[in-house]
């Protein structure tokens, strides 16, 4: 072999190395800006951010309270760090079924608003027998303890009314889901809608608010209604009220405005994305579910539903193994959430990649 032929290969060499080394760097540094998330409910994120299956999670309360309370995680951030006022759940309705039980859906709503009064009044005074009971509901309900509920009840707000922040928030999701590519812009169109905002307006219904308090009780049980909510979610401690006995004097309050409740799924749905597949396959007629699925999947899919009432905002956190103490300690971690349809998803999704991560399904 002469010298030509002997540097002809070396150099051939040096280029082969020279190349495979430059594409492990290359997917090195990809991988490092990486950080991965995979579907758990909220209730066994907890479970599995102690068992090392994943590093984190993003939740509902009472879940994140839960947590820290007892050590396993340490909160990273509440919603309300992420988003002050942030939109979260509501009460949707199917529009056939309202178009044929409008008295129906009217006393829904109704029952809904004494729920959060009772609420409202129970949390004003924390010494009272009221709040007291309240927090046994919600232990009762997410199979917690009450010093978690109390918590909890600190990192949410309830309210039932539209007011102008709620809607403008829900301009923002949809933005959102459209910046993130969950949503084509072409389906703000493909539904009938001229733009986001025409979007908004058109999918909440506030008439179901106008004169409630003129609902009366009735005597005897006017009509059924298949009513779905989301696991152990205190989100939703509304209907958890309106369904005691106590506060309805005797009856819960559902009956006591003439309405018999069906569990079309008894212990709750998952998530929100499950109430929207729910409400697609005709099983239920109202459904407590976070805005975002509503509105993901109303788009996407045409589920047809509007929104009658709000149900609450905030309380929601992204929380992490406590070895986990800085950002960079993101970088190839997993994370748990309740799925893609759920704003804490969402949340999620949009927290890290403005810290500049890719988000990939694990």
């Amino acid at each position: 072999m002469n010298f030509k032929t002997i540097l002809a290969a070396v150099i051939v060499a040096v280029i082969v190395i020279a190349g495979i080394a430059g594409a492990y760097w290359l997917t090195q540094e990809e991988e490092g800006n990486v950080v991965y998330w995979t579907p758990i409910a909220p209730n066994l994120q907890k479970a599995a951010v102690a068992s090392g299956e994943v590093d984190g999670g993003v939740a509902w309360e009472p879940y994140c309270s839960d947590g820290f309370l007892d050590g396993t995680t340490n909160v990273w951030k509440w919603s309300d760090e992420l988003w002050p006022g942030h939109p979260c759940c509501v009460v949707a309705v199917d529009n056939q079924f309202a178009v044929d039980h409008p008295d129906l859906v009217k006393r829904v709503v109704k029952v809904h608003v004494e729920a959060n009064r009772w609420i409202a009044e129970a949390l004003s005074n924390t010494s009272s027998a009221n709040y007291t009971m309240l927090l046994e509901m919600g232990a009762d309900f997410s199979n917690r303890n009450t010093t978690v509920i109390a918590s909890s009840l600190e990192h949410l707000k309830f309210q039932y009314e539209f007011d102008q922040e709620f809607m403008d928030g829900l301009e923002v999701i949809t933005e959102k889901y459209i910046e993130q590519g969950l949503v084509a812009e072409s389906k703000i169109q493909e539904r009938g809608y001229s733009n986001i905002s025409d979007f908004v307006a058109s999918f909440i219904n506030p008439a179901w608010l106008v004169d409630i308090d003129d609902v009366q009780p009735s005597e005897t049980i006017l009509g059924q209604v298949r009513l779905a909510y989301l696991t152990g979610d205190v989100h939703q401690l509304a209907r958890v009220v309106a369904m005691n006995t106590t506060v309805g004097g005797g009856e819960n309050l559902f009956v006591k405005y003439g309405i018999g409740i069906i569990d079309p799924n008894p212990g709750g749905y998952a998530n929100g994305g499950a109430v929207m597949t729910a409400f697609a396959g005709g099983q239920c007629d109202i459904g407590f579910l976070g805005s975002p699925p509503a509105i993901l999947q109303h788009l996407n899919a045409g589920v047809d539903i509007s929104l009658a009432s709000v149900v609450n905002t905030e309380g929601s956190a992204i929380f992490v193994n406590p070895s986990i103490t800085s950002i960079d300690d993101f970088k190839g971690k997993t994370f748990a959430t309740p799925g893609v349809s759920s704003i804490q998803h969402l949340m999620l999704l949009d927290y890290l990649t403005g810290q500049g991560f890719e988000v990939k399904q694990a």
